[in-house]
């Protein structure tokens, strides 16, 4: 009797641990498992850009670092994988570097459209950090009456890749708040009157507020 006592008190402790050690796990899972699958938020970026390319005379060409806002929706396909979209503007200025390393801002305007998609990668769905992949394209635009230096006076677009990080805080059911940091890695257009880059590398630093539904 008291063998089966021993036993039953035994098969009760352990039970009593498990459930202690399960609930925790469990909660998570439901909670990331119920999380709402749609989200749209605002984002703004600060954009830090590399070479694009040099004329023959060793004049390095380059947009202006600028910030840039657009609008994004998500789509959580599973607890650790995320697809994205996105869209954002920003307006810039040619620069101009020449041998001797002084920066000359240019007159010509351009009107820079990004659009693209991302996958978000978490370790696991609690972990708020995660991986950036994706890609895109831009729609540089000459804007104003002022000639284009670089471009000519036509529109183009340019392919590019995206790799990067970023970190989730003060994430609810409804609402988070979001860091990002990313490499863009741009194809520069060839316009002529200067030999573009293969790979133009763009740092980007970007928060955004995101709306759950």
């Amino acid at each position: 009797m008291k063998k089966i006592s021993r036993t039953a008190l035994g098969l009760a402790v352990s039970c009593i641990i498990l459930a202690a050690l399960a609930a925790p796990a469990l909660a998570q899972f439901e909670e990331a498992d119920t999380m709402p699958r749609f989200a749209a938020g605002i984002f703004f970026d600060l954009n830090f850009r590399g070479s694009r390319g040099q004329t023959v005379s060793g004049v390095k060409i380059d947009f202006t670092n600028s910030p840039a806002g657009g609008l994004r929706l998500d789509y959580r396909i599973t607890g650790t994988l995320a697809l994205g979209v996105f869209g954002s503007y920003t307006r810039v200025q040619e620069k101009l570097t020449d041998v001797s390393g002084d920066i000359i801002i240019g007159t010509a305007h351009f009107n820079i459209f990004q659009f693209g998609g991302e996958l978000a990668l978490r370790v696991k769905p609690q972990i708020p950090g995660y991986f950036l992949l994706g890609g895109g394209a831009q729609l540089v635009q000459p804007a104003g009456d002022d000639p284009a230096q670089i471009t000519g006076t036509d529109s183009f677009t340019e392919p590019f890749g995206i790799v990067g990080a970023g970190y989730e805080f003060a994430s609810t059911r409804k609402r988070a708040f979001r860091i990002n940091f990313r490499l863009f890695l741009v194809n520069p257009s060839d316009q002529g009157g200067y030999e573009p880059k293969s790979i133009e590398v763009d740092f980007v630093v970007g928060a955004a507020f995101i709306l759950r539904f």
